[in-house]
């Protein structure tokens, strides 16, 4: 799965012609949708016809380059609902600004357990605690799936 990190490539370098395991974001449009097509036709074949307040969730992020829709990449899906999913895109795109991550910019993913201050791979770096925006509430502009 992309998106981890890679000791042997902390900075998401292209090796030897060999793309990283990083994820690199991407603002095109196409791209997005596409990778938001796939992801949704697997959710509607573990629910069929799955409505809100479900939604589908999947990683690697639509807005990212390795999203459902690459042909290189593995990718996971999860139906959960609708407000979690619009938090979690509204988060993201949190991340992107307050980070400078611009169209075609590497970044990895990591965990930190509750309760622990690293990071599970074991990175190196400073974990800096800054709080994500609150759970989105008015979920009038958020219709990731286009489901009623």
């Amino acid at each position: 799965m992309p998106g981890r990190f890679d000791w042997n490539n902390v900075g998401c370098e292209l090796v030897q012609n060999q793309a990283s395991p990083c994820l690199h974001r991407t603002r095109d449009a196409t791209t997005i949708e596409n990778n938001r097509k796939k992801s949704i036709a697997q959710c509607r074949k573990l629910k069929p016809g799955y409505k809100k307040p479900d939604s589908c969730d999947e990683f690697p992020f639509a807005s990212t380059r390795e999203g459902a829709a690459s042909t290189v990449s593995n990718y996971s899906v999860k139906i959960i609902k609708d407000r979690d999913n619009c938090s979690s895109g509204a988060r993201t795109s949190v991340f992107y600004q307050r980070n400078r991550i611009l169209d075609r910019y590497p970044f990895w993913v990591d965990v930190i357990r509750k309760g622990t201050r690293h990071p599970v791979s074991g990175a190196p770096g400073v974990i800096l605690i800054d709080p994500l925006p609150d759970e989105v509430v008015d979920l009038d502009g958020c219709s990731i799936d286009g489901v009623d």
